[in-house]
């Protein structure tokens, strides 16, 4: 039979197991939204109309908009590291079921796909031998901070 102190026990184990469980849904969900997010300035550098002007300053324009409709997580060293996440780690291309993007057929020796911004392209080597190598189960358990 249960008692008090063992009923309250156990409602704040399950809470805690939940709220684990939950916020591991959401960091899971974030790597993938910031992989989306690096296909979609990728695509847009490759395709769109302003590449020849594709810069800081596009990416400040684009974090102060994200910003405007209280989207977290989009400052501009954030959105900066988005496309290399998204190049060096083909893995997180594959979870990304139906990307709303079309990619360009370019390609870079390392990933398959191709941006001309040269800060963007330019990685470290560890982040493509460390993250590329890692089963998309496993790199979804990752910080962020630890990805490139």
């Amino acid at each position: 039979m249960m008692n008090y102190d063992t009923l309250i026990t156990a409602i704040a184990e399950a809470h805690g197991q939940a709220l684990a469980g939950a916020a591991g849904a959401v960091h899971r969900h974030l790597i993938l939204r910031n992989g989306l997010i690096g296909a979609h300035l990728v695509e847009f550098e490759q395709a769109g109309g302003d590449r020849a002007k594709y810069g800081a300053w596009m990416l400040k324009r684009v974090a102060g908009d994200l910003k405007g409709r209280e989207i977290p997580g989009c400052a501009i060293r954030m959105l900066e590291r988005m496309p290399i996440f998204y190049l060096t780690c083909p893995q997180v291309q594959e979870a990304i079921s139906s990307p709303p993007v079309t990619f360009s057929n370019k390609k870079l020796p390392s990933s398959g796909r191709q941006i001309s911004s040269p800060r963007v392209t330019k990685s470290p080597a560890h982040w493509k031998t460390a993250s590329s190598l890692l089963p998309i189960s496993i790199l979804l358990r990752l910080s962020w901070t630890h990805l490139p």
